[in-house]
């Protein structure tokens, strides 16, 4: 089946740190809005695009050894496969070390409804961004620019509109629901944070 207006995108942004023991991985949803190019290897590209955009408000942060590995896409409302993009993603910090892998910067995307509010854990980055584990400053308004960008809508280089937000499956792996952010209410959280996978030799998820 082709792509059409209204369906959920899910992208699986994937990322390589100086620890070469763990890997990064972050899921993004968006709803497809505006519709002028609907194949799949544009919207592929696109959805690639919007993770370096989003990434390179805190790029400062990472370091020059933390780069993207890929963004894989699927049509949730089909239940489709689209493809793996490459976004161009490398950190600039070259000063500082890396912290380890379980450490992370918290962002936080409430929806309407009471009580859900999607997450999203970004790191492990580095020494630069934290002072005893309190990210203040220049680095607060880098991770809080990207907190800002999340909630936004996307415009790909052929017009098509991606809408941020969270969806929710029902049995079989159904898309039931799609609620968008809401508009600058998101925040990146000030005290560094832990996050880490199950999986033994990974670390955040």
């Amino acid at each position: 089946m082709s792509n059409e207006l209204n369906d959920v995108f899910r992208l699986t942004a994937r990322f390589d740190p100086a620890n070469s023991a763990s890997e990064v991985e972050n899921i993004y949803y968006y709803k497809l809005t505006d519709a002028v190019d609907l194949t799949d290897g544009v919207i592929v590209a696109e959805c690639a695009d919007i993770i370096d955009s989003l990434m390179s408000n805190v790029a400062a942060y990472f370091a020059t050894d933390y780069n993207a590995v890929s963004c894989y896409v699927v049509n949730c409302t089909k239940r489709e496969r689209l493809g793996t993009g490459v976004p161009d993603f490398v950190g600039l910090d070259n000063s500082t070390q890396e912290l380890p892998a379980q450490c992370a910067v918290e962002i936080l995307q409430p929806i309407k409804a009471l009580g859900r509010t999607a997450r999203k854990y970004l790191g492990p980055p580095t020494e630069l961004c934290q002072d005893q584990s309190t990210i203040s400053g220049a680095a607060l308004a880098a991770f809080q620019a990207f907190a800002d960008e999340m909630d936004d809508v996307q415009v790909g280089a052929s017009g098509n509109n991606y809408t941020p937000g969270i969806a929710r499956f029902a049995a079989g792996g159904i898309l039931s629901s799609f609620d968008p952010f809401i508009a600058a209410v998101g925040r990146a959280v000030n005290i560094m944070r832990t996050q880490r996978r199950r999986t033994p030799g990974f670390g955040l998820s």
